[in-house]
């Protein structure tokens, strides 16, 4: 949906009407973040705990803050220990040289 094409209602506060329109099949495109700081900050501040705890998981940088992925060959949930699994032994080019005796 695009937002021009969207008028917000208070009714849609207090009843259902938003949710009955279109049998509650509006597309929602949401944007998250764990905190609003940035990877660097979030790794050295004391007070909040560091969120990518996975060992094969990298930290992005967004507009709503910092949020976790799996690296690049492994899949899974980068927000728990040992929750990005795989092998990055699955390169994108492979090259097999072989030396010959003659």
């Amino acid at each position: 949906m695009e937002s021009a094409a969207f008028n917000f209602s208070t009714t849609y506060l207090t009843s259902t009407v938003f949710y009955d329109t279109d049998d509650a099949r509006t597309p929602v495109v949401m944007e998250w973040g764990i905190t609003r700081s940035t990877c660097e900050a979030a790794k050295i501040d004391k007070t909040t705990p560091y969120a990518c705890v996975s060992n094969n998981s990298d930290c992005v940088n967004s507009d709503a803050g910092y949020r976790c992925r799996c690296s690049d060959g492994y899949k899974g949930n980068p927000y728990i220990v040992n929750g990005c699994t795989g092998s990055s032994s699955s390169p994108l080019f492979s090259f097999n040289f072989s030396m010959h005796k003659s």
